[in-house]
Parts: C-alpha cells; sequence; structure tokens
C-alpha cells in the first residue's frame, strides 16, 4: 500500500525545493533520467551496498552532472558518517568508482568550467548568468519565500516520520540525507550572497534540495500505513487498499485522457495519450511541415518548445544556452537585440516576463539589420489586431499568427 501512496506523494510535493527545481519534469529531459537512476544508487546505499550505490551515482552524472554529483557527495559524507569500520579508505573507494562511472562527463565539465577556459570569465558573464538568465536557479534572494517555507514544512514532516516509526539505523540513513543537503544550502548561501564567491554558484547546490524531498516520500508513506493498520477507528486496511487502487487506476486514465479535464493548467500539462494541443503547439507543427528547413524564426519569448516541435533554427532561444561565457555573451547580445531586453542592477528578475512585455511592441524595423530573420510568430490575445501587416500572414491557428519578416532576407 506504501508502494502506491509514495507515487502519490511525489506529485503533490514535486515542487517543495528550493532553488526553481522540481523532482520529475512533464517532459522526458536527461534530469528525469538522472533522477531515476539516483533513485537506484539510493536504494542501495540504504541496503549497505555502498559500491553499487556509488556506481549508479556516477550512471545518473552521464545523463545530468549536477544531480548525480549532488548525490554522490551526499551518500559519501553520510556513508562516512554511519559507517564504523575503515571509514577514510572506504569513502575515498565509493569516491573512485563515482569516477570510474562519471568521468566521461565529469571532467571534461570541471576542465571547460575550471580549467585555463576560466580566464574568459568576467563581472559581466556572472551577472548575465546569475541575474539576467537564471537568477531562478543560482542566487538565494531571488528564490520565492514560499519555496522555502513548503520545503522546510515537508522536510519536518519527513523528519517526524522517521522519528515515530523507524528504528535507529533508518533514522540515521534519512535524516543524514536531510542535514547534509541543509548544511549545503547555508554554505552556498553564505558564500554565494554573503562572502561573493562566484565559483560556489557553479554547483547550485541548492538543487539537492530534490533528494530529501523525493526520497521522503517513503518514510512519510509507511507511516501514514501503519497507522491505518494499526487504528481500528479507521476504515480497514483492505478498503484503503481498494481506495488506493482506485484512484491510482482514476489517476492513470485522466493523464492519458487529460483533454477531457477542465483546468487548462492540468489539461495542458501532460502530454500522454489523448491529450489537447495548443494553437501554439498547432503552429510549431504546421511550420515543421510547410516551411523550409533552413528558414530562421523569431518566436515569443515564452515558447520553449519550438525546437523540439518546430525543428527549426531561432534568431536565439531564451532556453537553449550553453554556461561557457563565449557562448553567453554571444546570447546575451541577441537577445538584447531580438527582444530589447537587457543588464540592469543587480536584482531579482524574469527576463522572459520582461521581453513578453515588448516582444509584441517592437516592430520588425526596430530589430538590428545584421540579425537574420525570415519568419515571426505572434499572439493575437497579446497584440491589436490593428497593428498586424495582415498581407504579411502566412499561416494561423486560432490566436497564433505566423508572419513573414518586414526586413527580407535572401538567405533561404
Amino acid at each position: 500500500m506504501a508502494a502506491i501512496l509514495a507515487p502519490a506523494f511525489i506529485i503533490l510535493f514535486n515542487n517543495f525545493t528550493v532553488g526553481g527545481n522540481s523532482i520529475i519534469d512533464i517532459q522526458l529531459t536527461c534530469t528525469v533520467l538522472a533522477v531515476a537512476l539516483g533513485t537506484v544508487a539510493f536504494y542501495f546505499f540504504t541496503n549497505g551496498k555502498l559500491v553499487s550505490a556509488a556506481a549508479f551515482c556516477g550512471i545518473s552524472s552521464l545523463f545530468q552532472l549536477l544531480v548525480g554529483l549532488q548525490l554522490a557527495i551526499l551518500l559519501i559524507i553520510a556513508s562516512f558518517l554511519i559507517v564504523n569500520k575503515r571509514r577514510w579508505i572506504n569513502s575515498l573507494k565509493y569516491f573512485l568508482i563515482y569516477l570510474i562511472f562519471a568521468g566521461a562527463m565529469l571532467f571534461p565539465l570541471l576542465y571547460f568550467q575550471f580549467g585555463p577556459l576560466r580566464v574568459l570569465e568576467s563581472e559581466k558573464y556572472f551577472n548575465i548568468l546569475f541575474y539576467f538568465r537564471n537568477p531562478n536557479h543560482y542566487h538565494p534572494f531571488c528564490f520565492p519565500g514560499l519555496d522555502y517555507l513548503k520545503t522546510i514544512f515537508w522536510w519536518t514532516l519527513i523528519l517526524l516520520s522517521i522519528r515515530l516509526s523507524f528504528k535507529r539505523q533508518i533514522l540515521s540513513n534519512y535524516s543524514i540525507l536531510i542535514i547534509l543537503t541543509a548544511i549545503g544550502c547555508l554554505t552556498y548561501f553564505i558564500g554565494f550572497t554573503q562572502m561573493n564567491i562566484y565559483a560556489i554558484g557553479k554547483l547550485q547546490w541548492f538543487k539537492a534540495t530534490i533528494w530529501p524531498t523525493l526520497f521522503g516520500v517513503i518514510p512519510v508513506s509507511i507511516f501514514l500505513i501503519e497507522k491505518i493498520k494499526t487504528n481500528s477507528s479507521i476504515l480497514s486496511f483492505t478498503t484503503w487498499r481498494l481506495a488506493g487502487i482506485f484512484c491510482i487506476t482514476f489517476l492513470w486514465i485522466i493523464l492519458f485522457n487529460s483533454e477531457q479535464l477542465y483546468f487548462d493548467k492540468l489539461k495542458y500539462r501532460y502530454k500522454l495519450g489523448n491529450y489537447p494541443q495548443k494553437n501554439l503547439e498547432k503552429m510549431h507543427h504546421w511550420i515543421a511541415k510547410n516551411t523550409p528547413q533552413n528558414a530562421i524564426f523569431l518566436t515569443l519569448p515564452e515558447d520553449d518548445s519550438f525546437l523540439c516541435e518546430a525543428k527549426r533554427s531561432l534568431s536565439v532561444a531564451y532556453k537553449g544556452v550553453i554556461h561557457q561565457p563565449d557562448f553567453m555573451m554571444q546570447w546575451y547580445e541577441k537577445m538584447k537585440k531580438n527582444y530589447g531586453v537587457e543588464l540592469s542592477d543587480k536584482k531579482c528578475r524574469n527576463v522572459v516576463d520582461e521581453a513578453k512585455l515588448k516582444y509584441h511592441q517592437r516592430p520588425d524595423e526596430s530589430i538590428p539589420s545584421d540579425v537574420k530573420i525570415n519568419f515571426r510568430i505572434y499572439d493575437l490575445n497579446q497584440i491589436d489586431s490593428t497593428q498586424i501587416r495582415w498581407n504579411q500572414l502566412i499561416h494561423r491557428e486560432g490566436a497564433i499568427l505566423l508572419l513573414s519578416f518586414t526586413k527580407k532576407n535572401d538567405f533561404i
């Protein structure tokens, strides 16, 4: 029964983390695979198979380095604190095993992030990274206060469940994971905000909050099921089991028939089975079939699925970035030219929201002539129809319009 309840808790507490991270994504990204492999690593860790745990952390790192690396750090330190015999030797062994499996991804990235290319890093680069592009992932002052409160609430509930249900050894495994993650977050907070150690930002330690939140569903689920079993005033355990099976089956049906849901936020979230397509998604599919493959587009700032669905080039994409100085500098200049957003004082901001406000107010002529664009997407809900040059309309899907770019480019 706990195995049925735990997935429900994962969905319910998916965003009870800090730093703009979630346990699972609505799309099949490399992070999803890394988290799945990390879960296997934690399973081996709790069963005392630390070699296998280190190996799976390494494999996890091949899909998303920070996800696997942060878990490896947590588990190696936890094993050092828990295991009584040959602590240093065993910890070193686990670390070497991790390096063997993660090395293909870890060593090149360490070279690029902390090697000779680091001389290209400048204050402007860090400002672009920490304040312009990713404040929601890097800067603790930019994380919503509610995220801190939700995470503290959930972690407290986990610790209470452990305290009331488990033996001391199990208590050590889970509670140490929470304590180590919290210590890491505090160290990151002080180093980044008080000591201005920008290099520490590359660790994005608040991303590690996904692990206690994820693994905490296990003790909480077991605690609740044990209470149901032992409390005679509650419905019979068989009734609860049947109710759980019914809920999971119902949820499964809903996920694969989301077109029938009433709330738009849920209706368009999971693209499984019989799901509805937004007009923007329909436009992407039309573009993939009906435009030249070497055409270049300018799309809505919030349109983060264009590249996957339309399979065409963008003049610049907010999501598609490489965290290297030479790339980030060029990317920033393109964002400024295409969307009219630029660096300001060091403060928390949402560049996408700022770009959305400006996008439909910027005529084609305001975009510098050295920017290559063939087609531009508009949302009729965000612009007065009298401002649309209807003679340039190429295709329409509801309120989503595709127009040829006013300043013709001759490269297609």
